[in-house]
Order: C-alpha cells, then structure tokens, then sequence
C-alpha cells in the first residue's frame, strides 16, 4: 500500500474519531439544556449508524453508492454541527478536511478495500 493510501486511511479514521467526539463536546461547551441533548442525541446516533452501516468489518456495511450518501450525510451533520459548536473557522476547517478526504477516497478506491 502506497503512502498516500495509509495518509488517506489514517485521515478517515481520525475524521472518524474526530466527527463524534467533536459533536458530543457540544454537551460540555454549549449551555442550553436543549442543546446538550440535542448534540449527545446527534453524536450517539452517529456513532450507531456509523458502526453498523460505515464500519468496513461491519456485517451489514453498506458499499458503493449507498456508502457514499451514508458518509455525505454523516460528514455534513458533523460540518454543521461543528461550526455550531467551534466556530465557522474551525468547522469549515473540519468540512475541508472530510471533503477532501472522502475525494482520495473515492479516487484510490480505497473504499473497496
């Protein structure tokens, strides 16, 4: 496997990492009620689908098309709330990093690993 592709795998699963820990932060930095549960609902929910239907190992991971709406959707909740919740420099940071992660992805196939 080349160096790119082991970047680009390790990238993901920090994005991966990054994505639900970021979110469930939310419940420390934010101080409404309704948005502590809100952002704990989101990041437990995302890490369910994810590591049913994301995790590679996964039994019932989905693959082509349907993995690439299920990582869209994933990595624009995480986007939004992630600029709900750090800021629009660090979110765009965070959507710039997963846009351009889940683009290597595709264009080494990595996903059909």
């Amino acid at each position: 496997m080349n160096f790119i592709k082991i970047i680009t795998i390790s990238c993901r699963f920090l994005l991966e990492c990054a994505t639900v820990i970021g979110i469930f932060s939310g419940i420390f930095i934010k101080h409404n009620l309704l948005s502590k549960i809100i952002f704990a609902v989101i990041a437990i929910l995302i890490f369910l689908v994810w590591s049913r239907y994301g995790a590679p190992h996964s039994p019932q991971a989905l693959t082509g098309v349907a993995k690439l709406i299920l990582e869209i959707i994933v990595y624009t909740i995480g986007g939004s709330c992630w600029i709900i919740i750090f800021g629009k420099t660090t979110g765009s940071i965070y959507s710039a990093i997963a846009v351009i992660d889940l683009i290597l992805m595709y264009l080494l196939k990595i996903e059909q690993l």
